[in-house]
């Protein structure tokens, strides 16, 4: 049942007092195919739920993988900044020795 006569089923120009005029002056025939209709959507319904359901937890696994992401991401990026520290510290210490070593043999 694709349309309900009488009214245009657009979110925005229906009503409810609409709706519930156009279910008042349904046939049994009509309304049996109604809720036919409404039983094959509800079991759509029940597989999308399913569905989401399944995205739902796949969406969460993926959050949770973003965040291990993100924590190894700052480890590296502290490894980065000890092994800069380091090798900085390294040339100040060779510079130091150099000056020393400039100074004696000047001296």
């Amino acid at each position: 049942m694709n349309k309900i006569p009488g009214i245009k089923l657009d979110a925005t120009t229906a009503t409810l007092k609409q709706v519930q005029d156009a279910i008042s002056g349904l046939t049994t025939r009509e309304l049996n195919k109604l809720r036919q209709d409404f039983d094959k959507m509800g079991i759509s319904v029940n597989g999308a739920n399913m569905t989401f359901t399944d995205m739902k937890k796949l969406l969460d696994q993926l959050g949770s993988k973003a965040r291990k992401l993100d924590d190894q991401l700052g480890e590296v990026n502290s490894l980065k900044q000890r092994i800069t520290y380091f090798f900085g510290l390294t040339n100040s210490v060779n510079l130091l020795k150099r000056a020393l070593s400039s100074a004696m043999t000047t001296v």
